[in-house]
């Protein structure tokens, strides 16, 4: 991961609440067993996840997690599940009843997954500077629909920043060129008042405000 946060786990998503994690430890300590109206449910990863979206007419979905250990299930690592059942429906003889379930299996393409079902496009999780990077990430979109190309959009994503960001920088620049002016001053006077700290701490803050 390199430092960089990204959550791996299921999530489940429902009227009341559009995006919720439920963690690996969560799963590993108690089963999830909720009934949600219009919902979905998906287990995710880094670039892709899987998604089961039953039918919107279809009330009262039964969603559930389970947790089986490599013991149980006989394989090498553990097993993390999470799902959803349709409520039994009693059908006559001579009649018939369909129902119907999406299912998506695939890479997290934002504008594809907001047309699939409400909220599946929170599923591409920007971490904690979401504000920022959902703008950011528009902003690529538009540039590489304008060059056909993700190196040149990058490219013109980082110099509309630096042209944002012009004045901050400059006034940066500007600070960082007047401290190497005045770093000789700065010398003399530790070198002057080194066994008198508080003399020293109130020349060097002299020179600061003189200078700005």
């Amino acid at each position: 991961s390199f430092g960089i946060y990204t959550y791996t786990g299921a999530v489940i998503s429902g009227p009341e609440n559009r995006y919720e994690k439920i963690s690996f430890d969560d799963v590993r300590k108690d089963n999830l067993s909720r009934t949600i109206i219009n919902g979905w449910a998906a287990m995710m990863q880094h670039y892709f996840l899987t998604a089961v979206i039953p039918d919107v007419a279809t009330e009262g979905q039964h969603y559930y997690s389970l947790f089986i250990d490599k013991e149980r299930s006989g394989n090498d690592a553990d097993r993390f599940v999470i799902g959803s059942s349709t409520p039994r429906t009693q059908i006559s003889p001579c009649e018939s009843k369909s129902l119907q379930h999406k299912f998506y299996i695939g890479p997290k393409i934002q504008s594809d997954l907001e047309k699939i079902a409400p909220g599946l496009e929170l599923t591409v999780d920007y971490g904690m500077l979401w504000f920022i990077a959902k703008p950011l990430f528009w902003c690529l979109q538009k540039f590489h629909a304008l060059t056909g190309n993700w190196g040149l959009a990058i490219i013109l994503v980082t110099l509309m920043l630096k042209i944002l960001f012009y004045n901050l920088s400059a006034a940066g620049y500007r600070s960082m060129a007047r401290m190497r002016k005045v770093q000789p001053r700065l010398i003399a006077i530790r070198d002057r008042y080194k066994d008198d700290r508080a003399r020293l701490n109130k020349a060097m803050m002299d020179i600061y405000k003189e200078e700005k």
